[in-house]
């Protein structure tokens, strides 16, 4: 990974997780997630407006867009839909920290073995073992969890 890609990646990770605090702590406790997910979007789509004309200028790309491309973009919508409701349901009962630190391990399992399955991405043994370090990582959080 580039030094700049390590970068974005703690950014994203201190995003995510900002995010995750400012649900658990504040909007949950004034909105349920359906509403939530509701609010986003259109905060989500004047940021993505504001971003398109700062960096592109304009919306040509929409032209180039097939039904083949909406459809896919529409269920990567859906399942990003369905992951954060259950997020914020699982965040509205339990701990953030216990919420996180076993929904994220198992986001990575789940790519990883859906990029494998599905898209012919190689898995090595060291990384075979990570995973197992994952499984066993998740099963030893929610059975020392605080109750």
């Amino acid at each position: 990974m580039h030094h700049t890609d390590i970068l974005f990646a703690i950014l994203a990770a201190f995003s995510l997780s900002t995010a995750n605090l400012i649900e658990k702590y504040y909007l949950l406790n004034k909105f349920n997630p359906t509403q939530i997910m509701f609010l986003r979007p259109i905060f989500f789509f004047t940021l993505s407006v504001i971003s398109i004309k700062l960096y592109y200028s304009n919306f040509n790309f929409l032209k180039k867009i097939t039904y083949k491309d909406a459809f896919i973009v529409f269920l990567s919508v859906l399942f990003s839909f369905i992951g954060f409701v259950s997020i914020l349901h699982l965040l509205k009962k339990n701990k953030a920290s216990v919420t996180v630190s076993i929904t994220k391990p198992l986001y990575i399992l789940s790519l990883v073995l859906l990029s494998y399955l599905f898209y012919n991405e190689k898995i090595n043994k060291k990384q075979s073992i990570g995973l197992i370090f994952v499984v066993v990582g998740i099963f030893l959080i929610n059975y020392f969890k605080e109750q």
